[in-house]
Parts: structure tokens; C-alpha cells; sequence
């Protein structure tokens, strides 16, 4: 096979001269012999000229060695993976809001109790007479005493008057309870007052012929109690509004006329 041109048969040729050249170029020692006349010598190679190798049966091949095998490439070294993210602490769960409690309801405030009139200095109730327990239908109870014992101002006429007044009692029942339930109406006695419901006041007037007061009115029972005498005004304040009285019928008219406000009844 040629390999850039030169045969194996060179190639031994050159090594040999070579070969030769470097052993004359070597210093021996002195020791060796001398040699007296030194002959030049011609080398001549002998050796007959190498024939070409006969070419191979088999067809000739590429004798360029085969390219060395690449070797692999080095792995990339693999990146050096990320430390483990550390896992995030469970959140702690959040602690139940506890139950309001239900406000309570607010207190509905108490009603204020009523002040009490301030007590007025006064003297002891007096308890009432019996007389004075009677019904407020009583009117002109003591007519016919009165009569005997007129007045000098008393009419002429007291003891015809006395007759008519007899037979009012009788005939004019109705007319009164009107009267009397009129007055009551119109009698604001102040009910809130300690001692009120215990008050009992007897009350005189006379009715002139259109029915408006000719006479009075005036307390029969007067007391000096702060309580009574309020409710005394009162009294004779409810007479003066109810005129003129014109449902009255002509027998109570010009007659001595009473009537009992009792508290007890009122409130």
C-alpha cells in the first residue's frame, strides 16, 4: 500500500542510511587502533530495489485509519437544584368568634310617680256628720225649720214657699238628678289630693225665674281644711258655670235649693 507516495522498501533504506551515518559520527577512544592510512570508502547499497508489493486480491482499501471515535461529550453537569422550598407553617385556624351575647332589652322606665301636693298646714279633718253623708239628691232639707225662723230679708212669701217646696220633693225627682249629675260634671275636683275622696261639701243657692243664681251660693258645712277648701271653691265655681239652668221646672225656681258634693263620688 502507498501512503503519501513512499514503500515500505524506502522508507527501510533511509533508516538504514541513517543508521550509518550516526555510527561513523560517534567518537571512539583513543584505545581502539589506528589505523595508518585511512581509505575512503563508498557505500553502495547491494540491496536490490524492493518491488512494489503485489496489490491484494481483495480490492484495495482506504488505509487511512479509521477517525478515532469521538469520544462523548462530557455530560453537562446537571445544575444543582434549588434547595426545597421550605414548606409555609399551616396558618393556626382562626378561633371561632364566640356568641354575642343578646343585649338585653332596656328596662321600659318606670312611670314617674305623681308628686303629692305639698301638705298644707291644717287642722284635722273633721269627720263628717252623719247629716252629711246623705245623698246629693238632698235638697232643701230643712225647709220647713228654716221657714219657721224667717230672716228680715226672707221673701213674705217664705211659707208659700215652704208648700211649693214640700211638693217639689215629690214631683221634681227627675229634675233634680239632673241637676245634681250637671254639677258633678262640671265640680274639676283635684282627685290626686290626699284627704279628697273624705270631703263632703254642702252647697245652698236660690234660682231666680230665668233660671241664673238670685242667691248664693254659699257653703252650709264650712271647714277650714286647705283641701276642703279647695275643693269648695271648685264647688261653688261649678254652680256659677252651669246657669243659666232653664231645663229646671218653675217649682225650683225662687226656692232655697241644696246640694252635697261628695268626693268620694267624684274621683
Amino acid at each position: 500500500m502507498r501512503k503519501n507516495g513512499l514503500t515500505p522498501a524506502l522508507i527501510g533504506s533511509a533508516l538504514l542510511h541513517v543508521a550509518v551515518f550516526g555510527f561513523a559520527l560517534l567518537k571512539w577512544p583513543d584505545e581502539t587502533r589506528k589505523v595508518l592510512n585511512a581509505v575512503p570508502v563508498q557505500i553502495v547499497s547491494d540491496m536490490p530495489a524492493l518491488a512494489p508489493a503485489p496489490a491484494a486480491d481483495h480490492p484495495e482499501m482506504d488505509e487511512t485509519p479509521a477517525p478515532a471515535a469521538e469520544e462523548p461529550a462530557p455530560e453537562p453537569t446537571p445544575p444543582t437544584p434549588e434547595p426545597p422550598k421550605p414548606e409555609p407553617k399551616p396558618v393556626p385556624p382562626k378561633p371561632e368568634p364566640k356568641p354575642v351575647p343578646p343585649k338585653p332589652e332596656p328596662k321600659k322606665p318606670e312611670p314617674k310617680p305623681e308628686p303629692k301636693p305639698a301638705k298644707a298646714d291644717k287642722a284635722p279633718v273633721k269627720k263628717p256628720v252623719k247629716e252629711a253623708e246623705t245623698s246629693p239628691l238632698d235638697f232643701v232639707k230643712d225647709l220647713s225649720r228654716s221657714s219657721s225662723k224667717p230672716k228680715s230679708s226672707q221673701d213674705p212669701n217664705a211659707a208659700k214657699g215652704t208648700s211649693r217646696t214640700g211638693t217639689a220633693q215629690v214631683d221634681t225627682g227627675p229634675a233634680l238628678n239632673g241637676l245634681v249629675a250637671k254639677l258633678q260634671d262640671l265640680w274639676n275636683v283635684n282627685c290626686a289630693a290626699e284627704g279628697v275622696d273624705q270631703v263632703v261639701i254642702k252647697m245652698q243657692f236660690k234660682l231666680s225665674n230665668t233660671g241664673r243664681i238670685s242667691d248664693g251660693p254659699r257653703w252650709v258645712n264650712r271647714n277650714n281644711d286647705a283641701v276642703w277648701m279647695a275643693a269648695a271653691d271648685r264647688a261653688d265655681a261649678a254652680i256659677g258655670k252651669g246657669q243659666p239652668y232653664t231645663e229646671l221646672p218653675s217649682e225650683l225656681l225662687n226656692q232655697q235649693i241644696t246640694v252635697n258634693f261628695i268626693g268620694k263620688n267624684a274621683c
